[in-house]
């Protein structure tokens, strides 16, 4: 047997394997109950993730106390956290979340936490192209997972459906939106670039975006929201909180 041979028989096995000891488990609080069936979806529900990017967002809550308000989140995953500040502090949540495997247990949580009715959610990913697009997904690491750089290689993908944000039609007031979180795995600058037209009407806003020292875009990214008039500052080794 070739050393490829065994290794494709290796990853195979890895993957059935992993289907196996993958097991959907339900976690309850006082506030929410939430399914989750990854190591990364369980470590989300387990622990106090990005604690500073949590700040921020309770800031956001305290200048909007007394006002109606939205919260966008693209890229949703599953998380608890977003989840527990949509039913203790009052946002209405706009959600997008591209992996329809992932979406199924986003769209769960929601009814489970008795929020749906709060919520609009979307399978789709935001770019700045109306077609499909080649997406990896990770099931080991699925907060990884990504959209297909031209030079990458992988046999591992699905096919997801992207839109434009600038082309949706969501049917809210965007005086509303308070808060925007961005976390699209380097393909922050591809999503704001065609939300430029969205940018340009929102105000009182504060803005959550990752984006990584060694990213090649990150420039573009705050330079391109400079000139929308936000100013900015550094709050994790990889989000910036963008205000206007």
């Amino acid at each position: 047997m070739s050393k490829i041979c065994f290794k494709k028989g290796i990853e195979s096995l890895w993957k059935q394997l992993s289907k196996k000891r993958w097991n959907d488990v339900l976690f309850t609080t006082p506030f929410w109950k939430f399914i989750a069936k990854t190591p990364n979806g369980r470590s989300v529900i387990t622990k106090d993730y990005e604690p500073l990017v949590k700040d921020v967002m309770l800031e956001n809550y305290k200048k909007n106390i007394w006002e109606e308000k939205i919260f966008i989140n693209i890229w949703a995953h599953i998380w608890r956290w977003l989840i527990e500040f949509v039913s203790v502090y009052w946002y209405h949540w706009i959600a997008f979340e591209p992996s329809k495997e992932t979406f199924k247990y986003l769209r769960l949580n929601t009814i489970l936490s008795d929020i749906e009715w709060e919520t609009q959610l979307f399978n789709f990913w935001l770019s700045n192209v109306s077609w499909a697009r080649n997406f990896k997904y990770i099931q080991e690491h699925d907060w990884h997972s990504h959209i297909i750089s031209e030079n990458e290689q992988s046999d591992d993908t699905i096919s997801i459906q992207t839109k434009v944000f600038d082309e949706l039609d969501l049917w809210i007031n965007f005086d509303l939106v308070k808060l925007i979180m961005i976390d699209v795995e380097w393909h922050e600058y591809e999503v704001l670039q065609w939300m430029e037209k969205t940018l340009k009407r929102l105000h009182n806003i504060d803005i959550i975006v990752e984006v990584f020292d060694n990213d090649p875009n990150k420039e573009f990214v705050l330079t391109f929201m400079k000139t929308l008039w936000f100013s900015y500052k550094k709050i994790t080794h990889a989000d910036y909180i963008f205000c206007k």
